[in-house]
């Protein structure tokens, strides 16, 4: 049984998943099968490895232990990056899977295309990447555990719910997926700290996909994300999973 299973992720992953197959079609998927499973498409055949981005709510509650987790010291957020991690290590050549990271951000910036200051948004944090390559798997897995590790820093966790937006959260990563400009989410904390952990050449911040030493695969490339669907893979399957946080539904749309 795994950690994801333990911590009760497994069923909230089943009910927020957002799946995009052939078409770009929306459809709910239905649990079934080992945790990874749920995504792998083991059993309908399906030999592309599909796209899994995590979405995270690092807005307040995100790091409050009054739910006593019964680890990593009983932390909300904490509990949950190590989850996902801990899945990531059963990613292999047979159970392949591309897997990226998205959070809330809390976006100041411009009025360009259509943003409004202050209003909140999301960024990616790490694009899809392949987690058979022990390199890719290495980096995501470093950078969840520096998340967790500043769970309560500015530069991680959202300051305050005015700027908690979820809509603009999944409409940063509809924005990642087609291939499109940064809404919410270009890089640079003059937009708001957490951009400046945005997946782009040559960031040096700590806890980003250039500082952990990958050098391809970037969220951003001259100005537009680069989108993880491939037309030589039209049918591999695209994941949204989606992990809030918040109490009693407080700031959550």
């Amino acid at each position: 049984m795994s950690v994801l299973r333990n911590s009760g992720l497994a069923s909230l992953a089943a009910c927020c998943a957002v799946t995009v197959g052939c078409g770009l079609a929306l459809a709910p998927r239905q649990a079934a099968a080992d945790d990874i499973d749920i995504y792998a498409g083991l059993s309908a055949g399906n030999s592309d490895a599909p796209n899994i981005i995590f979405l995270i709510d690092n807005s307040p509650n995100w790091s409050r232990n009054s739910q006593h987790w019964p680890d990593n010291g009983g932390n909300q957020g904490a509990a949950e990056l190590a989850a996902i991690s801990a899945e990531l290590s059963l990613i292999n050549s047979s159970m392949p899977a591309n897997v990226g990271l998205a959070l809330l951000s809390s976006y100041s910036g411009t009025t360009a295309n259509g943003a409004t200051p202050g209003s909140g948004g999301g960024y990616i944090r790490f694009a899809a990447r392949d987690m058979t390559v022990a390199a890719n798997k290495t980096a995501l897995q470093n950078i969840l555990a520096g998340i967790a590790a500043n769970i309560n820093s500015p530069n991680e966790k959202l300051t305050g719910m005015s700027s908690k937006d979820e809509d603009g959260g999944f409409y940063e990563v509809y924005k990642y997926l087609s291939g499109l400009a940064p809404f919410t989410g270009p890089y640079g904390s003059s937009y708001a700290a957490q951009n400046g952990y945005v997946d782009i050449a040559g960031n040096a911040n700590t806890y980003t996909a250039a500082s952990q030493g990958l050098t391809s695969g970037y969220a951003i490339v001259g100005g537009n994300y680069v989108s993880p669907i491939s037309s030589t893979k039209p049918c591999a399957r695209t994941y949204i999973v989606y992990i809030a946080n918040n109490a009693n539904n407080i700031g959550s749309t």
